[in-house]
């Protein structure tokens, strides 16, 4: 486990690489870096029709490809 850096002031923890503070739900799910250090990529996801009353979201690992099927198929899409 990576030694936790504590900003004295607020109580927060800081990134290792950036000194920011990390989010407390970052920390809760077992990560020890910032987002925006963070070096694993976004995943997507694209909303599926499948009729009048069944829809469902399947999630990408590859947001560009989550894009890219989007516009190909005209369906909703994001990142998560």
């Amino acid at each position: 486990m990576t030694e936790e850096i504590l900003n004295e002031e607020s109580g927060s923890v800081l990134c290792p690489k950036c000194l920011e503070p990390i989010h407390p739900e970052r920390i809760e799910a077992g990560y020890h870096i910032c987002v925006k250090c963070s070096t694993i990529e976004r995943y997507g996801y694209i909303h599926v029709f499948e009729g009048k009353t069944g829809d469902r979201i399947e999630i990408v690992k590859d947001a560009k490809l989550a894009e890219k099927i989007r516009k190909t198929q005209g369906g909703k899409h994001g990142q998560i």
